[in-house]
Parts: structure tokens; sequence; C-alpha cells
């Protein structure tokens, strides 16, 4: 089994329990930020990638609710590098 034999609800109802943590771990990021984390702080950086990968995971599953498939180009690889944000 892989994604394509996932169907449109199936997909659908993954995505929307996803969104909650989505939002979750976006808020977390905003505080973070907000009481002075420094950008290389391990708990930070570890939150913006699960953010980033949550945030991936849920577009592609909303864009397996209509089975389009669009084409994602490659993303730098942030998990061994600080961010500057």
């Amino acid at each position: 089994m892989d994604s394509r034999d996932l169907t449109s609800e199936q997909a659908r109802i993954v995505c929307d329990r996803l969104i909650p943590c989505v939002q979750l771990l976006h808020k977390w990021q905003r505080r973070m930020r907000q009481v002075g984390f420094p950008n290389g702080d391990a708990l930070l950086l570890a939150t913006d990638n699960a953010y980033e990968s949550a945030a991936e995971l849920t577009t592609r599953l909303h864009q397996l609710t209509d089975k389009t498939e669009i084409v994602f180009p490659p993303k730098p690889d942030r998990r061994r590098r600080g961010r500057n944000v």
C-alpha cells in the first residue's frame, strides 16, 4: 500500500486530525520566539522541524482529498544547521 491507495475520505480524515497539531506547533514557535529562545536552541529547532514536517504532511494529505497530483520542489535540508529567522 502507498499514498495512491488512500481514498479521498481517508486522506481527509487524517488531514483534519493533523490540523490542530500543526496549529499548536505554530503557536509554540511564535511563543518560543516571543520569549527569546535563541535561533540555535535545540528545542526551537526541533519545533521548527516538526512544524515544517507536519505542515507538509497536511498539505500532501489535503491534495489527496481531490486526488490532484502536485509535485513539490525539494526543500533545503535545515535539520543540520540552525535557522536564521
